[in-house]
């Protein structure tokens, strides 16, 4: 962990690297100008960014069976479809990640 909250990776070839974030049922995930996202549930409110690479990408899965992603399962052999968040790249070289969760009012 570096002192500004990021992490550092050092690859030799290439690393994949993967971050997944599950939301909880109800959640409503707003991406304002690509720049994050805003997560909110009732009156809770969490700003999400994702780290910088050039060779990532973001997708939502809400519900999806190929990948299974986007569900929350409380129960054996029962899901109920939720927002989910993957980040994936591609890293080569010396990489630092960083990743900002910050609660409250945006």
């Amino acid at each position: 962990m570096l002192a500004n909250g990021g992490q550092r990776f050092a690859a030799v070839g290439t690393l994949r690297d993967d971050l997944e974030i599950a939301c909880l049922l109800q959640t409503q995930l707003d991406s304002p100008a690509g720049e994050g996202f805003v997560v909110r549930r009732g009156n809770a409110v969490v700003r999400l960014s994702l780290p910088k690479a050039a060779a990532s990408a973001v997708q939502i899965y809400r519900g999806s069976l190929a990948p299974m992603a986007g569900w929350v399962s409380r129960a054996f052999d029962c899901r109920q479809p939720a927002p989910s968040i993957a980040w994936r790249a591609r890293l080569t070289g010396t990489s630092v990640l960083r990743t900002e969760i910050l609660i409250g009012p945006i």
